[in-house]
């Protein structure tokens, strides 16, 4: 009985030195995969900081746009006050008032359409960012001092769901 005993037991291991190349395949295929995901991960942050680029230009042009319609709004209620004054004394006719007036609600159209770009584009930032939806997201405020440019601060923001 013994004798049976032992020639019945046989190795149920698979050894991997009788697999034929497989072991060597599967590697070459494992670092394909990896050089594949590596790329990947690598156009995905390249186009993540296109599009932080793409925001950040589009709020500083915006900001400047704003700037000078600004000052375009502050010289069109000159422009309406120094017709209007003409006016009342005599010096020229209603329709100079009408026309200072007209300038003058048209750069207040186009600085209230600017403003609301300005918020559109702090949104595609904050976006781009991917300050959305994350636990603890960075994301930049934009600080304004001494109307001037904006400077963007990155503060951290930490969302807490309860």
């Amino acid at each position: 009985m013994p004798a049976r005993a032992a020639c019945g037991a046989r190795a149920e291991r698979d050894w991997p030195i009788l697999q034929g190349g497989a072991i060597s395949a599967n590697v070459r295929l494992q670092k394909e995969l990896t050089d594949q995901a590596s790329i990947t991960y690598r156009q995905t942050v390249l186009q993540a900081l296109q599009d932080v680029e793409n925001a950040l230009v589009a709020f500083a042009r915006e900001f400047d746009h704003r700037k000078a319609l600004n000052e375009a709004v502050v010289q069109n209620r000159k422009a309406v006050d120094l017709s209007m004054q003409l006016y009342t004394q005599g010096q020229t006719d209603f329709l100079s008032v009408l026309d200072a007036q007209r300038s003058l609600y048209t750069s207040e159209t186009a600085l209230s359409q600017s403003k609301e770009s300005i918020s559109t584009d702090l949104v595609a930032l904050y976006k781009a960012l991917g300050a959305v939806g994350n636990k603890a997201s960075r994301m930049a405020i934009p600080v304004q001092r001494d109307r001037q440019k904006p400077i963007l601060a990155i503060v951290s923001i930490k969302h807490t769901c309860k």
